[in-house]
């Protein structure tokens, strides 16, 4: 008999992955914001940590993906693995390798480049400066890969923004969320109602989830 935790990821499988998005405009193409998000696996088979990002731009053969400066650490080589509405749950095509372009460690957000061959993969833009939510709470809409499966919306409740102080030289504001993340959401982003990135997932802390503050990107 199969213990229960094995049994979380095919549940997962199974369950719609843009069900989690009700905090989204009805007119937003959830599946479009879905493919802009890869699934983040180094060396291609060391799922154990597999991560998430969201690709911004796209031009003349490389794409421009946000995802959390904490993954950039190790050395091994990442594979992005892209999805479509026709492939999910398999992945479209994959891409070998990157380079970080941008680091901002206070606020555990990077900008990683990647070469893709054919189509380029769909982007989204993030919220202006100004135009992000200032009342709490509020809902929004988070992507990620939870216990490694491909990329899913998960609905989340924002409580508030924190100043996290990592040491003497890095502090940030964070967005507060209720719920934790699961494993290899991190650097999945948190949409507004209107499909703009406000952030990416960073950590857990007790029951609480934080993610890079929009302003500090």
């Amino acid at each position: 008999v199969p213990m229960p935790h094995l049994l979380v990821p095919a549940v997962l499988l199974l369950a719609d992955p843009v069900a989690g998005a009700a905090a989204l405009d009805p007119g937003v193409d959830r599946w479009h914001l879905l493919a802009a998000c890869p699934r983040v696996v180094p060396n291609g088979t060391n799922y154990g940590k597999a991560a998430t990002a969201v690709c911004l731009a796209a031009r003349n053969g490389t794409a421009y993906l946000l995802t959390a400066e904490h993954l950039m650490t190790s050395g091994d080589a990442r594979v992005y693995e892209f999805f479509t509405r026709d492939s999910y749950p398999e992945p479209a095509h994959k891409v070998i390798g990157d380079r970080v372009v941008m680091r901002l460690p206070d606020a555990d957000a990077a900008i990683v480049e990647v070469r893709y061959d054919g189509d380029p993969p769909p982007t989204v833009p993030l919220v202006p400066v100004g135009e992000r939510p200032k009342r709490f709470p509020f809902a929004a809409a988070s992507v990620g890969c939870p216990l490694r499966v491909p990329p899913r919306f998960r609905n989340e409740v924002v409580i508030g923004k924190t100043l996290v102080r990592k040491s003497d030289d890095l502090a940030a504001f964070y967005w507060q969320v209720e719920d934790a993340p699961l494993g290899a959401m991190s650097g999945g982003p948190l949409f507004d109602a209107k499909g703009r990135v406000l952030g990416v997932w960073a950590a857990a802390m007790g029951e609480r989830g934080y993610l890079a503050y929009a302003d500090e990107i």
